[in-house]
């Protein structure tokens, strides 16, 4: 059953993996100056943009907790409502 997501979650982590190799060797190509300032500019933009992806992750965080709490909570109820049955 997990063997699935395990093949997806490996597959995902080597993907991570080249992307992030292929973009460090880009980054360091782009700042030996080989490239034009269009290039640079992009790459600038990507590394601001992380940040604000990872404030929106952590935002989402407390999210996940109360509706994972309120889902242990409802299922702890209907099954104490089942055993009264």
């Amino acid at each position: 059953m997990f063997t699935h997501l395990k093949t997806k979650l490996v597959e995902m982590m080597y993907r991570l993996a080249v992307y992030s190799t292929v973009l460090m060797a880009l980054v360091g190509y782009a700042s030996a100056g080989a490239l034009n300032d269009s290039i640079s500019t992009i790459l600038d933009a990507m590394s601001d943009l992380f940040p604000s992806l990872v404030n929106l992750v952590i935002a989402a965080v407390p999210v996940i907790v109360v509706i994972a709490l309120a889902a242990f909570i409802v299922g702890f109820l209907d099954g104490i409502i089942k055993k009264l049955k």
